[in-house]
Formats: C-alpha cells, structure tokens, sequence
C-alpha cells in the first residue's frame, strides 16, 4: 500500500493527466454499463422485442462503432484527447435526456445511437490520451488502473442492471445522466486545457489512409490489437445479451442478472491492474500469450460444465482474470512500438473499427447458439474463437521482441 501511494505521488503531471482520464472513464462507465445491459431487457419488456430483435438492436451499436470508429479517431486527434472526451460526454447525457424525456420507441433507438457513439469517442479519447502521455517505462501500470477503475466502474453499474425492470428507462436515463455529469465535471476541474491536439489531422475522416498507416506504424501489434479486441468485443456483448436473458427467464432472485453480469467484471477490478504492473517487470510478450491462453481454457471448460453455480463462478472468474490482465499488457506493447507520430487517436480508431466487428458476431451467432442449443454451444463457440485468436497472435509476434523493461523509474 505504500508504494502504491509513493508510486501515485511521483507522476508527473502527464501523468496525473493520465489517471484523471481514466476516473473519467470509469464514472462514464457506471451509467454506460447500466444503460447497456437495460437496451435487450428494455427492448423485450418495454416494446416486446423477440430475442432475435434485441440481438438485432445491440447489432446496431456496432455498425456504428464500425461506421465511426476511424472518423472519430481522426477527430480525436486533431481536437485533442480531452475535448474529445467532453464530446463523449455529451453524446451520453442527450441519450440519458432522451430517456427521461419520452418512452416511444423512436426515441429509444435515438437514444441507442447516440449511446454507441458516446461509448466509442470516449474509449478512443482515454487510449490515445494515455498513449500519448505515458511513458514506456510505466505505460504498462498507466493502463493497469485505467483499466481497473474501468472495470471498478462497470461493476457498479451492471449490479444496477438488476433493477431495470423496475425502474423501466426513466431508471437507466437518470443513472446515466448523473453519472456523464459528474465525469464532465472531473474532465474541467482535473485534466490539463492543453493537451496538445494535432492540427494537422486531415479533415477527410472517411479516408482510409490515416488508419491504414498508423497500423503500420504500430505494426504488429497494432493487428493483434485489433484481433484481440474483435474477439473480446464478441465474447462480451454475446454474454451481455445472453446472461441478462438467461438468468430473467429463470426469476432466480439469489442470483439475479446484475449480479452475473458482475461476476463477469469483478475480477478485473484486480487483475488489470495486476496485469498492468506484471507488463512493466517482465516480457511482455511471453506474459501476453500465456494470458490468453488460459483464458481460452477457461471459456472452454464454461461451455462443458456450466449446469453448477459454484464451478460457474470459478470458471468465469478464471477466464474474465486472464482476459481482463492481458488488456494491459496488450495495450503497454503498442507503447513499446510507439513512434511518437501523434496519430494515437487514427490508430485506436482504426483498431477499434476492426474489433467492432465482434459487436456483429457476438450478439447474433451467441443469441442464435443460446436459443436453439443452450448455453453450452454459445461458450464453445467463444472458445472455439479464442483459440484461434491464440494461433494468430502467436504467429504475428513471432519476430516481436518486447524487452524486459528493469530500469522503470517508479518502482
């Protein structure tokens, strides 16, 4: 606990910069996370969306994130990291005040939309800002307690979950709302006006060119980035419409669907972090693949026994640990690779573009899966695509070479 304090204490103010973005991002996550596991039980409750409909809905969000991800990662660049945080935050509060102010339909899927596109300018704005003020020597760490505040922020908010029913979208709105609030508040007061931006950024955003070329200066690890991120984004927005459904159909109310959705999330309060601090100590790589591994192992074993709550929670805590822990590692490798081009925001845009297809797969292929076999084959599957991501990660880092970093100045 004392180094952690020491450790806080020495930051530079880039660096203070760094972790008031990520408590930024985590008190836009309590009320993202709330809102986004309410969208498939609102959609079939409120307007009586069948199973299929609501997967189509969360579908939705990720055409827009595949829609925008490369234009806002260009813009985030060129009006800087924390203005495109306070655009973020904005998007979210007229979702959480189109909620509270109607319940028709058409205002929902309004409400959905801009939902997605506050998601996505706000995980672009925080990855490049760190980025692009965290040194290599502790990027590892800097990406570790984003992460767990993150995470930290969508336990509370996916324990919420629970409550939708109840509570209806005035409920998930005003969460949302409150929560965006504050986080704006927190982006005024505590990072610093300027941050640089790069004036430069070509105003042509649906050009490719921008992307296309900060994957090659990030290469390879900007492509197991965005491999990586397709496979997670399917794993969770298939267990974000799975999990809510499953538990509502059963009405267990000692294991209500907030708190599954929480055990998914709450390992990893701990374990980024962790991760985090293991990427700046030891090889990256090597720390990165066997990560993944395990938690292929764990989603595995989910699909074969899933029928025990017990053995449910070991496995899920092991899988969504390894899962969570590798995030950071992954994530301190692009800072190893970082030419210091300033096109961070091209870079989280274009990778977030490609990952965002697993928000197409996920909720269609996992619904699909989980209705006609159960709940065994929607884990296989994931499992099945884990392993894959393995294989092709261990290929593409084949001549990688991340560096044991021992001389990190906060220790």
């Amino acid at each position: 606990m004392k180094n952690s304090f020491r450790y806080i204490k020495a930051f530079s103010w880039n660096h203070r910069g760094a972790f008031g973005i990520a408590i930024v991002y985590a008190l836009f996550a309590i009320g993202g996370s709330l809102y986004q596991g309410a969208i498939p039980i609102l959609a079939t409750e409120v307007f009586s969306f069948t199973l299929f409909q609501a997967g189509l809905l969360l579908t939705l969000t990720g055409v827009i994130y595949i829609l925008t991800d490369g234009p806002i990662g260009v813009l985030v660049d060129l009006i800087g990291c924390r203005n495109g945080a306070l655009l973020g935050l904005g998007c979210a509060a007229t979702t959480a005040l189109l909620a509270l102010s109607s319940q028709s339909l058409a205002v929902f899927l309004i409400g959905v939309i801009f939902f997605a596109l506050s998601w996505n300018i706000m995980s672009i704005s925080s990855a490049a800002y760190i980025l692009r003020t965290g040194g290599k020597e502790v990027s590892g760490r800097l990406f570790g307690i984003q992460g767990s505040l993150f995470v930290f922020g969508n336990v509370i908010g996916a324990f919420g979950v629970g409550h939708v029913s109840a509570g209806g979208i005035a409920y998930s709105g005003l969460v949302f709302l409150l929560t965006s609030l504050a986080a704006g508040a927190f982006v005024l007061f505590f990072l610093h006006p300027n941050e640089i931006a790069t004036r430069s950024a070509s105003l042509k955003w649906f050009q490719w060119r921008p992307g296309i070329q900060a994957m090659r200066d990030f290469a390879p690890v900007s492509w197991v980035s965005a491999l990586n991120g397709f496979v997670n984004y399917t794993f969770g927005s298939a267990i974000w419409l799975i999990i809510p459904l499953s538990l509502a159909r059963l009405s267990n109310n000692l294991f209500p669907e907030g708190t599954a959705l929480g055990i998914f999330q709450f390992s990893g309060i701990v374990t980024i972090f962790a991760g985090g601090y293991l990427a700046d100590h030891h090889s990256r790589k090597k720390l990165f693949l066997i990560l993944l591994l395990i938690e292929t192992v764990g989603v595995l074993c989910l699909g074969i026994v899933n029928n025990n709550i017990l053995i449910f929670l070991i496995l899920a805590l092991l899988a969504t640990s390894a899962l969570d822990a590798a995030q950071p590692v992954l994530s301190s490798m692009l800072s190893d690779v970082n030419k210091g081009k300033n096109n961070e925001g091209a870079l989280e845009g274009f990778t977030g573009m490609l990952s965002d297809f697993g928000f197409l797969v996920g909720p269609l292929v996992g619904g699909v899966l989980f209705e006609t076999f159960g709940l065994n084959s929607a884990f296989i599957f994931l499992g099945i695509l884990m392993i894959l991501n393995w294989l092709a990660s261990h290929w593409l880092l084949r001549k990688f070479d991340s560096r044991i970093l021992t001389a990190a100045v906060y220790t």
